[in-house]
């Protein structure tokens, strides 16, 4: 079965849609996901929009000046042509000028007064050209996600995204792949000392625990 939109994810799972509730919608999901498998897992889904599939590379050049002492970043050339910020890719705005990270004090500047300085070799303008990777982004009608908790233990399985439009498979793949990694997980974890298994893990026929473990 071929599963196209948000709605068909729902009747897949036997789980009720609200479309003008998405909230509700994805509690309802996770409610039904939970009940339907062995480990409890949530789920949601996401509304349409863009995902990447893959990179292509561009050659962009950009000036640079100093104004007052201070380095600014000018505009950007490519294929010869000049380009306005607005229409340059945000990949090629932040490989040449990174943004500041949230935990870095703007005064530090990213580093790039002191690149500059020492890539202009002494003058007050220049041009840097440079290769940069460039995301290729496809548009999806929606992505499901579904994941676990492990219980007794800090550990969360997810599975990787499934976007639509994609096979009933797909979705059910992505369930089956957390229901093996908590077991996996819930047996290195949940053994206990009469058990005797390596890393933990439980041994089915132990008479101690009779195959059900304890928290190590």
């Amino acid at each position: 079965m071929n599963i196209k939109t948000i709605e068909d994810v729902f009747n897949h799972f036997c789980a009720t849609y609200e479309p003008n509730d998405f909230k509700r919608s994805n509690d309802l999901l996770s409610r039904r996901l939970y009940k339907d498998t062995h480990c409890g897992a949530w789920a949601s889904i996401s509304p349409p929009g863009m995902r990447q599939v893959g990179k292509r590379q561009e050659t962009w050049t950009c000036h640079f000046r100093k104004v007052d002492g201070i380095w600014e970043r000018g505009m950007f050339s490519f294929n010869g042509d000049r380009v306005i910020d607005s229409k340059v890719p945000r990949a090629v705005l932040e490989y040449f000028w990174p943004p500041f990270d949230s935990i870095t004090p703007p005064v530090t500047d990213n580093g790039m007064q002191e690149f500059l300085a020492e890539e202009s070799k002494g003058r007050s303008s220049f041009e840097l050209p440079d290769t940069v990777d460039l995301p290729i982004m496809e548009p999806h009608n929606g992505m499901f996600l579904v994941g676990s908790i492990v219980e007794g233990t800090d550990a969360e399985v997810t599975a990787s995204p499934v976007y639509l439009p994609c096979e009933a498979k797909d979705l059910d793949d992505a369930v089956q792949y957390v229901e093996d990694e908590v077991s996996l997980v819930w047996d290195q974890t949940h053994g206990c000392e009469d058990c005797g298994e390596p890393d933990g893990a439980i041994n089915p026929d132990c008479t101690s625990c009779e195959g059900e473990g304890r928290i190590i």
